[in-house]
């Protein structure tokens, strides 16, 4: 009973690369946890099960932002309304975007050794109380629609995908903007959709972002949801329809985590619920994974998880 389990992805970019990794972490590990190693959705549900079973203290998760929020998905859904675990980081994808949001370092076999001593000496840790923002049956940090989707899928058919060919885009993007040229229109799509944020339908019909996110930042430094802390069962939503003319302006602000002011950012701020209803099916993210839906997405804060890391 008890213990700690560990996740881990062969997918995920680091471990991806680097094959030998996942011996070296097994070996750390030794007979001091369980581990599963999750390449489907069964082994994954399968891993919950035992981990609620066993009345697991810590569930390490060794892959990117992407597995992440499957893991948090599959142990929320098979926990219910029974207390969690405590969640350790192992930083192993491409680009790891919530554990830079929240300041946790170390490189995996490094955290795995830490969550170890500290389970078995109690010797301290940094621990860190995070909010997650559900989506339908979904959980995770950051979610949205339209250019947050648009971008993905143009990043994601790269060759080789991680944040230099990242920061390469978004260089692109404020190069197309200023010089006009034809690049920015695969990403910059409208999306036609009823929102209605904490019971209020907005007027507008046509959106080119949707942003709903329970950290402030979402890759690359860029901070553009610093208000993500400011109410408790609350979450920072963006949703506009700015044009990358006019984005590339705030890109300062957006960097630095201030707020922003342009009439066609319709609504910037902490919301409880978020209910989003797409005319026709439509791509959208969470935590870098892309859906598509024609169904109704209803935002809000889901439980607060205990997570781990140096």
């Amino acid at each position: 009973m008890g213990g700690i389990g560990v996740v881990y992805n062969p997918y995920a970019g680091r471990n991806r690369k680097n094959p030998g990794r996942e011996e070296r972490l097994k070996k750390i590990l030794g007979d001091r946890g369980v581990w599963f190693r999750t390449e489907n959705k069964d082994s994954l549900l399968n891993a919950a099960a035992y981990f609620l079973e066993q009345k697991t203290d810590i569930v390490a998760v060794s892959g990117g932002d992407g597995t992440l929020h499957q893991v948090f998905t599959a142990i929320i859904n098979t926990y219910r309304d029974r207390p969690l675990p405590a969640f350790a980081l192992l930083r192993s994808g491409t680009m790891n975007t919530v554990t830079k949001s929240i300041k946790l370092k170390g490189c995996a076999a490094s955290t795995l050794r830490a969550i170890i001593d500290h389970h078995e000496t109690g010797k301290p840790i940094k621990k860190f109380k995070q909010h997650l923002l559900r989506v339908n049956d979904v959980y995770g940090f950051m979610a949205g629609a339209g250019v947050i989707a648009y971008f993905l899928e143009v990043y994601y058919s790269a060759k080789h995908p991680g944040p230099p060919y990242a920061a390469a885009m978004v260089c692109r993007m404020i190069g197309s903007a200023i010089f006009g040229t034809d690049y920015n229109s695969r990403i910059f799509r409208p999306i036609r959709c009823r929102l209605e944020v904490d019971g209020r339908e907005m007027e507008q019909a046509e959106y080119i972002f949707i942003l709903g996110c329970t950290i402030r930042e979402i890759g690359l430094g860029f901070t553009p949801t610093p208000r993500a802390y400011d109410r408790s069962g609350h979450f920072h939503l963006l949703a506009g329809s700015m044009s990358p003319a006019n984005l590339v302006p705030k890109v300062p602000a957006l960097w630095l985590g201030r707020d922003v002011e342009h009439p066609n950012l319709y609504f910037s701020g902490p919301t409880a619920r978020v209910v989003m209803e797409p005319r026709e099916k439509e791509p959208w993210m969470i935590d870098g994974d892309i859906y598509t839906t024609e169904e109704p997405l209803c935002f809000s804060v889901g439980p607060t998880v205990t997570l781990l890391g140096k």
